[in-house]
């Protein structure tokens, strides 16, 4: 099992088969040093190391997509952990027998301080930028479907939330071509430098042949499961 040290000390580490899981090197005491299991034994491993964030499952099980998404929670969690500790707090006397592609392991359930709020922190992490252009779209679209004083109300609930940041795009890049109206969310996504653009309109798949400038775009489904994976 391979091994690399993050964050510029050595406290955390990258392990696992392709050093994909950020982990925490840990000492216990009074804990058994081996289990019995049946017909299996089980002995206490130096160092014991606690799994904090199993970063490619969550990329292979949300099929995340975002460019250098692996590189990027690396960052955060060093950034994150420069003034919040993650530490052992404990281990419960509880443990859980573990198979999986036909080797078991005992997993001896602990806590840990500030690990939820480092995942806290990742969910509150994302902005949304809009334009003045799109603002204008949306009320439309809402007065519409319900009156204008609705519309008002939710364009105005938009612009005060802290994490929608307004842009004006100063350039046209009119990439997309089935639907030009589309490209004011394009052209806004590029001058905010966003990460992806969340849409269902396929309209939109024209992006992914586009090299540069490069835009990602993401299904709201996927979107939802990304800002939740943590």
């Amino acid at each position: 099992m391979s091994e690399r040290f993050i964050c510029g000390g050595n406290k955390y580490e990258l392990m696992g088969l392709n050093e994909n899981v950020i982990s925490l090197s840990v000492s216990f005491e009074n804990l058994p040093k081996k289990i019995q299991v049946k017909e299996d034994t089980f002995y206490l491993p130096s160092p014991f190391h606690i799994s904090l964030i199993y970063i490619q499952r969550i990329i292979d099980n949300y099929n995340i997509l975002i460019p250098d998404f692996f590189n990027k929670i690396i960052e955060d969690f060093c950034d994150f952990t420069k003034t919040n500790n993650i530490e052992l707090i404990g281990y419960k006397n509880e443990y859980k027998l573990v198979e999986r592609n036909g080797k078991k392991t005992i997993v001896v359930m602990c806590e840990v301080s500030n690990l939820n709020k480092f995942f806290d922190l990742i969910n509150e992490k994302y902005e949304l930028a809009i334009s003045n252009e799109i603002l204008f779209e949306y009320f439309e679209i809402i007065s519409n479907k319900t009156s204008e004083a609705n519309a008002q109300y939710v364009i105005n609930l938009l612009i005060s939330l802290p994490n929608v940041k307004q842009i004006e795009p100063y350039f046209n890049w009119h990439l997309i071509t089935k639907d030009e109206t589309d490209n004011k969310f394009v052209d806004c996504a590029i001058s905010a430098n966003a990460s992806f653009i969340v849409t269902e309109d396929k309209d939109f798949n024209e992006l992914k042949h586009i090299d540069f400038p490069k835009i990602n775009v993401m299904g709201i489904n996927d979107f939802i499961l990304y800002i939740d994976i943590l």
